[in-house]
């Protein structure tokens, strides 16, 4: 193929549609990158938080409060 890479068809039995490319509707190739989910379930499961382990914003201020007058007193 590259000894013939400066012609206009390289190679006839190497069609890009065969290697991972798809022809745009302008007649354009793009690249292929994968098909399916990027990746499978079983590598990576995505966790949802425990409402129990979530602080709200008033749990938070009330718990740096009490670290800054412990600090203070200090």
């Amino acid at each position: 193929m590259w000894s013939r890479a400066h012609m206009p068809v390289p190679a006839k039995h190497l069609h890009p549609l065969d290697y991972g490319w798809k022809e745009t509707s302008s007649g354009q190739y793009i690249p292929n990158w994968y098909e399916g989910a990027p990746l499978p379930d079983t590598l990576f499961q995505e966790e949802k938080p425990d409402l129990d382990d979530v602080m709200d914003e008033q749990d938070l201020m009330q718990k740096l409060r009490y670290v800054m007058l412990t600090l203070i007193r200090t």
